[in-house]
């Protein structure tokens, strides 16, 4: 089973869904709730139904939406006719509809309705941690199981990034995320992965995915925020949101190639006076990581905007190099050379 946990909530009552899985995924219990982890284009009823069926427990909100809700109560039916155990929390001071209360009739809930909260829902993780521990040891071994095998296509991912075999990469992350839709690290890594291949809308879906299930992670928000900037630059404010997610990525991973790629692509949107800068940050990412394609790329197209015709052709064909099928290195490259047959370039040595 990919999670311990479903939870059963009205759409109004999503805030307190939420509050909850955060608390019970802080505890390691593994949380499924349609919002974060339906497919958004495929069938939700369907995805509901095989989440209940996959799950080992069910958290059932009790609210006065979820009273009036006709699919909370189709998925509590269908949890009981499961003979799933069930953790119905009150979140509101209702009392539960008759067909609510009918279903729930053997069952205690916990109120949540005075404050604080988190320690209802805390005093909930600890109940379903016993449970899980006393009636679920076959799910032990099952779950260890598949935490040898998604570490197994993490592992595989990592070594094709590092290899700069990307795509190879994604296939490999994807098996991982297919097992494990909430690993939160096979969408990180899966986001490096399509960063490096200049994929930034995928890339960006792909670390806001990770941060849906890991939100305390600071790397994941910094990726994500400069991954927004490359993909609409010139958006108010997006030079200074991406030079300060790319710092604190080189915090976060002094020996981030791509993040010093990044950092000075941001640099040379803010115009030339960052020039010279942002090639420091270019030449910085070679010597962490020579075989980055992306880092000659952009040395080279700092070169061909500054009029060194020849630098940059050399910075191109070290992208190439590495990666034959860099389409952006092989268009800019085609660019100088017709200028240059053409007579239009006169300086080969200009510079800022």
């Amino acid at each position: 089973m990919t999670h311990d946990v479903f939870i059963s909530y009205s759409t109004v009552d999503l805030k307190e869904a939420e509050a909850i899985c955060h608390i019970l995924e802080e505890r390691k219990i593994r949380c499924w709730y349609a919002k974060r982890d339906a497919d958004p284009g495929g069938k939700w009823a369907e995805d509901i139904m095989n989440a209940i069926h996959n799950c080992n427990a069910v958290v059932y909100l009790i609210s006065e939406s979820s009273n009036d809700s006709k699919f909370t109560v189709r998925e509590l039916t269908e949890t009981i006719n499961l003979d799933k155990k069930i953790f119905p929390v009150r979140i509101e001071e209702v009392i539960p509809s008759r067909g609510v209360k009918l279903l729930l009739s053997t069952v205690n809930w916990i109120d949540a309705i005075t404050p604080p909260f988190e320690e209802h829902i805390i005093n909930l993780a600890k109940k379903i941690q016993q449970y899980l521990s006393d009636n679920c040891e076959s799910c032990k071994v099952e779950n260890n199981l598949l935490s040898t095998e998604i570490e197994k296509w993490l592992s595989i991912g990592e070594t094709y990034i590092e290899e700069k075999q990307f795509t190879e990469a994604i296939v490999a992350l994807d098996r991982a995320i297919k097992i494990n839709p909430r690993c939160a690290k096979a969408w990180h890594v899966k986001g490096v992965a399509l960063f490096g291949l200049s994929r930034y809308d995928d890339a960006y879906k792909s670390f806001d995915r990770a941060i849906s299930v890991d939100p305390q992670n600071a790397e994941l928000w910094h990726y994500k925020n400069g991954v927004e900037f490359l993909k609409a630059p010139y958006l108010f404010g997006a030079q200074e949101r991406a030079l300060a997610a790319f710092e604190e990525v080189i915090k976060l991973n002094p020996k981030n190639a791509y993040a010093f790629v990044g950092k000075g692509v941001a640099l040379l949107s803010k115009g030339r006076v960052y020039g010279e800068e942002a090639l420091k940050m270019f030449e910085h990412a070679i010597i962490l990581d020579p075989m980055c394609a992306d880092a000659w790329y952009n040395k080279g197209e700092w070169f061909r905007k500054t009029m060194n015709f020849q630098k940059s052709l050399e910075a191109f064909d070290k992208a190439l190099e590495i990666n034959p099928k860099h389409s952006d290195s092989i268009a800019k490259r085609e660019k100088v050379l017709k200028g240059i047959h053409a007579g239009f370039f006169e300086s080969m040595f200009y510079s800022l």
